[in-house]
Parts: structure tokens; C-alpha cells; sequence
């Protein structure tokens, strides 16, 4: 995540904190390596990520998936791994957003938070208002290229259906999907 960041030419230091979507090594570890860089860095999550995240046990499990998955790819092998102490006490102080919350981006710009379960238990979208664009983990699906969405509902399914049936009616103009960047206009409704 540090190097796809740093390969946008954006700067962490711009960043203002970090938001999860469900708590799963390749979606929560970087912060670890992040908080090391910005110490100070505010990680945002539901109770039940947060829960998950102060549990020993779970996240033993967690940085043994996370070494793994950075011995995978050349990006990330060069990476100092830092030790399971160090990788636990980051998660210790973790700022609780309710679901329906509003969080105050930029002057005119909110996130609202929105349960999704589908992927995991504990999913979360976000909604980015009022440019109405929904922020999903891969519970609302995948997208490659030009193909259609194929639903990752790890989980459930039911939940997965359950979960888009809420946000439907909010007629998004865009769509944020893991590994496949923002679909707007007819896409969105495909």
C-alpha cells in the first residue's frame, strides 16, 4: 500500500487517517507500517472491527497471513517486517465510528459509514457525500476490465444481497470496488 501510494505521487503525509473496510490481513497490516511512518495517524473502524483487532489470538493469525502475503509480492519483500509486538500495539488506539455516522472530510466533503456484511461479518462501506459515490469492500463485488461484477461473498451471499438492497435506492453515481478503481454512469447500474 506505501509504495502504490507512493507510485501516485501522493504523500502519506497528507494523509489525514486510515478506514477499514473489514478487518482481513490485506486490507488492515499496512497500517501497522504506516503508523510507523505517521505515528499519530488516526485508524477509524466499527466496534466490531475493533474488537477483532484488540483480540491476541486474531491478530497473531492476522500478521502470520500478513508475513505471508508480503513474502508474495516484490513490492513488499524488501519491506522490513516489524515484529508481532510492535504490529499489535498499533492497533491498540482505535477511534470508533458508528454505523450512519458522518465524518467530516474536507469542507463540503462527508463519509457516512454503512454496515455490509456479505464479505465478512464485520464489512463496511462508505458513502462519500454528496458526490453519492459508495466505497465497498468485496462484498458488492469484483470488476475486471470490462466484464461484469461477480459478488465476493465470502460470507454470505444473503448478507451481500441484503447489503446492496440498502444502498440501491441511494442511486450511486459512482462505485469504488476492490482491484478495479471507480465505475460511474451506465456501469453503475450494470
Amino acid at each position: 500500500l506505501i509504495t502504490r501510494i507512493n507510485n501516485l505521487k501522493f504523500s502519506l503525509k497528507n494523509c489525514k487517517g486510515i478506514i477499514f473496510t473489514h478487518a482481513d490481513a490485506d486490507k488492515v497490516s499496512a497500517a501497522a507500517y504506516i503508523k510507523e511512518i505517521i505515528p499519530e495517524i488516526p485508524i477509524l473502524t466499527s466496534i466490531n472491527i475493533k474488537l477483532k483487532l484488540l483480540d491476541r489470538v486474531y491478530m497473531e493469525q492476522l500478521y502470520k497471513k500478513d508475513c505471508l502475503l508480503s513474502g508474495k509480492y516484490e513490492l513488499t519483500r524488501d519491506l522490513k517486517q516489524i515484529s508481532f509486538d510492535d504490529f499489535f500495539d498499533k492497533f491498540q488506539k482505535l477511534t470508533t465510528i458508528a454505523d450512519t455516522e458522518h465524518l467530516k472530510v474536507i469542507d463540503d466533503l462527508f463519509i457516512r459509514v454503512v454496515s455490509f456484511s456479505g464479505h465478512s461479518t464485520d464489512s463496511l462501506a462508505y458513502i462519500l457525500t454528496p458526490l453519492n459515490y459508495i466505497i465497498a469492500d468485496e462484498g458488492l463485488g469484483y470488476y475486471r476490465a470490462r466484464e461484469m461484477t461477480a459478488p465476493g461473498s465470502d460470507f454470505s451471499i444473503d448478507h451481500s444481497i441484503n447489503s446492496i438492497k440498502k444502498i440501491i435506492d441511494l442511486d450511486p453515481a459512482g462505485l469504488c470496488l476492490p482491484f478495479g478503481g471507480v465505475l460511474t454512469a451506465h456501469l453503475v447500474k450494470k
